[in-house]
């Protein structure tokens, strides 16, 4: 999949950032009409779909086949989406469904969107600003 990972709130963008050492944060002002218009939107369970998608069949599996071509068809089927979302997990541990944790912050639960690469072109017209870290 070729997708643009976006966050719904700066706080969880500055988060992210701090935390994989990255240099910049982006900001986008992107209008709720351009999301609820946008053809192939898709809000996903999200810790279900991270599961599946993190846990690749093991080939010495007696059904791999099966389950390689399931797997396949799965990561085919959502890519086909312009827009994939749902929230934030934090630093998952995909050995296990129940060891996956959805970030928030008291009552709020930030979101992630996965935008398709063809979307790029409208996300640059909507560029705000851009802060940058100092190290």
């Amino acid at each position: 999949m070729r997708n643009f990972y976006l966050a719904d709130s700066l706080r969880s963008a500055c988060t992210w950032a701090l935390r994989d050492n990255l240099a910049a944060v982006v900001v986008f002002v992107i209008p709720d009409s351009y999301i609820s218009n946008l053809p192939n939107h898709i809000e996903l369970e999200w810790v279900d779909f991270i599961y599946n998608l993190r846990s690749k069949p093991i080939r010495s599996a007696s059904n791999y086949k099966q389950k390689i071509a399931a797997y396949k068809e799965l990561v085919k089927d959502v890519d086909k989406n312009n827009l994939i979302s749902g929230p934030i997990l934090a630093n998952p541990d995909f050995s296990s469904k129940e060891n996956m944790r959805i970030i928030n912050y008291g009552n709020y639960i930030p979101y992630q969107f996965s935008f398709k690469d063809t979307t790029i072109g409208d996300l640059n017209d909507m560029i705000g600003t851009i802060i940058f870290f100092s190290r």
